[in-house]
């Protein structure tokens, strides 16, 4: 190559293949706590969660209604229009699903939505689909329509199995995972520790968003707000936040301040172009990092610099 040739920029893509080739490398993925379940939204997991339950656990009705043989009814419309059955008692949801012992496919038991269908029954008639009637103290269903083996029931393990996935290791968390983990049975989960990042802002022109007056040739600070903002939110922990002048000694004092404090990660905005107060890479290299990439296809922030040190 020509020395006066350019070297071609990379475009987006291939700075976030770069990123995640170098970010595989470190070990801050195996870097993790346990926290109750209620509170891991925004986090990543770091551990698989499969079910050590059958969800839901026991076959149990879809509607209010009547728990019924499917069977029995059907061969009974088959030869007369209708069918009285008695109905022998009440099922509530939060009732044992072992107490109903019952042989009997003549009988109706009437069902909560959510209660344990009792064995035997396989069907649940919904309760505006039958004529209830009393005699005698006791309770009896007419049902004028066939009735589709399984209908209304929700069969144990439908909506999980025993050893089914129910999370993936590094998973970003929301709202729908607390759920699901809480559904079969999981109250704290471990996730990948916060990394500590620290947030640098280089420029004489910037001002700090506190200040209530704004000077020629100033302008407020936005790019460090926005990255705290930013960061805390995909699972970082601002713990070094400072803004310094174009002074390269400065900027020096910051890295080095960083370091102390246990930074893994330095998010810096300014100072990365090619003029004279853009000190970064120089400095970078004084150090010995390793550039990955310097400049992008990218709009605005071509000059986007990312270095290992």
């Amino acid at each position: 190559m020509n020395a006066n040739t350019k070297k071609p920029l990379i475009n987006y893509k291939q700075t976030l293949d770069i990123l995640n080739k170098v970010a595989e490398q470190h070990s801050l993925k195996n870097e993790y706590e346990t926290i109750p379940v209620t509170d891991i939204v925004g986090r990543i997991s770091a551990e698989e969660i499969k079910s050590t339950i059958e969800v839901p656990s026991f076959n149990n009705s879809a509607m209010d209604g009547f728990a019924v043989h499917a069977q029995y009814i059907n061969q009974q419309l088959s030869v007369v229009p209708k069918v009285k059955i008695k109905v022998t008692g009440q099922i509530q949801a939060g009732d044992g699903s072992d107490v109903f012992v019952t042989d009997d496919s003549v009988y109706a038991w009437e069902i909560m939505t959510g209660a344990p269908v009792p064995e035997m029954y396989d069907s649940v008639i919904p309760i505006e689909h039958v004529m209830v009637e009393q005699f005698n103290g006791q309770q009896f269903i007419t049902i004028d329509k066939f009735i589709k083996t399984g209908q209304n029931v929700r069969l144990s393990g439908t909506d999980y199995r025993l050893g089914q996935e129910v999370l993936r290791k590094h998973t970003t968390l929301h709202a729908q995972h607390v759920m699901a983990l809480a559904t079969v049975g999981v109250s704290e989960l471990q996730v990948l520790k916060h990394i500590p990042v620290a947030i640098f802002s280089t420029g004489n022109e910037l001002v700090d968003r506190s200040n209530s007056t704004l000077e020629s040739g100033k302008i407020f600070n936005s790019n460090q707000p926005f990255l705290q903002s930013f960061l805390k939110n995909i699972t970082c922990d601002p713990v070094y936040v400072a803004s310094c002048q174009d002074v390269e000694a400065k900027f020096e004092e910051l890295l080095d301040l960083a370091k102390e404090q246990g930074v893994k990660i330095i998010f810096s905005t300014g100072a990365v172009s090619m003029g004279r107060y853009d000190f970064v890479p120089k400095v970078l290299k004084q150090r010995g990092a390793t550039i990955h990439f310097h400049k992008a296809r990218v709009r605005p922030g071509k000059p986007i610099l990312f270095a290992e040190l």
